[in-house]
């Protein structure tokens, strides 16, 4: 891996965001350590996801043949956002219960989506496989790929290196496991004694359940939440690599995500959608262990409908 995280590094360079870390005045007071946030949310097309899908698709063997890929929303945004630039077609595939707010971006870019009447993402990658299949084109997974890891929490594990030489832990929230796999892989690798913590809904634990099993879980019940992002099974890359590097996984409810989105509106001003809360909420609620020096929230991104915003704040009255 890491030559290839190396080389995504090397390529992303131009192509993405260098994201700020931002010191968290409460949250660093409630953790009795100073806390950070990197702020993902601010990439170009709302999330992380834009890293590797711009790193995986410059590596298409067949550019003219396109690619296909499943997203709860942001890997189909960074994907389509990355198709424009390299003038490759792409077919994005949702769930019905994609958010409103990321099918409408989706549209913008012109590409190809295709919103399968299913609930929940798991069974609309299982659609989209079909699909690909069908066509004889690639298949992208959004988590499920070297290069996509690489891109994405690689890179941002390098980043964060250089922006606070000093971290000693990482939270993050993880659905397939795509971006804490590469981000605890390269943290771990120069700082063995970080604590690495991911956090998930407490309605769809696929890491948690893959580590008692000792094996990826590859897909889970759909959920009712809005925090699609971490909803669904779990990557069997990513496990490999995740396994022997978290150390604590934290488990939140759906309300307890909306009121990390609250938290960080009130107290930063900032927008981001709840599945990117799973950064912040446990914190907020006292879940992770005793923290022992700087750590890092990745805040992942911020794409939200109204319609959802304004539910997650009324939820809050």
């Amino acid at each position: 891996m890491d030559d290839l995280i190396s080389k995504a590094r090397d390529f992303l360079k131009e192509k993405v965001m260098r994201t700020p870390l931002i010191f968290s005045p409460k949250l660093s007071q409630l953790a009795d350590v100073p806390v950070y946030l990197k702020m993902e949310c601010f990439q170009q097309t709302g999330s992380f996801k834009v890293r590797g899908a711009f790193f995986a698709l410059s590596q298409l063997p067949d550019p003219e043949k396109g690619v296909v890929v499943a997203s709860a929303g942001n890997h189909g945004l960074g994907v389509a956002y990355v198709a424009k630039q390299l003038n490759i077609p792409a077919t994005i595939c949702v769930p019905a219960t994609v958010d409103e707010a990321k099918l409408n971006a989706l549209r913008s870019y012109k590409c190809e989506v295709k919103v399968f009447d299913v609930p929940g993402f798991d069974a609309a990658q299982k659609l989209a496989i079909k699909y690909a299949e069908d066509e004889e084109r690639p298949f992208l997974s959004a988590y499920d790929d070297d290069l996509v890891i690489a891109g994405s929490g690689g890179t941002i594990g390098l980043e964060l290196l250089e922006q606070l030489p000093s971290i000693q832990g990482a939270i993050t929230p993880c659905g397939g496991g795509g971006l804490p796999a590469g981000l605890a892989y390269v943290l771990k690798k120069h700082k063995p004694r970080l604590h690495f913590a991911c956090a998930q809904l407490d309605e769809c634990p696929a890491l948690k359940l893959s580590l008692e099993k000792g094996e990826a879980i590859l897909e889970m019940p759909p959920s009712q939440t809005l925090a699609g992002g971490i909803e669904g099974g779990m990557g069997k890359r990513p496990f490999a690599l995740l396994c022997n590097r978290v150390d604590e996984v934290l488990l939140l409810t759906e309300k307890e995500l909306y009121e990390g989105v609250r938290f960080m509106l009130r107290e930063h001003q900032v927008l981001i959608e709840p599945s990117s809360s799973a950064a912040i909420a446990p914190l907020l609620f006292q879940k992770q262990k005793k923290l022992s020096g700087p750590t890092v929230l990745v805040v992942t991104g911020r794409n939200l409908g109204y319609d959802a915003l304004w539910g997650i704040m009324k939820d809050g009255n």
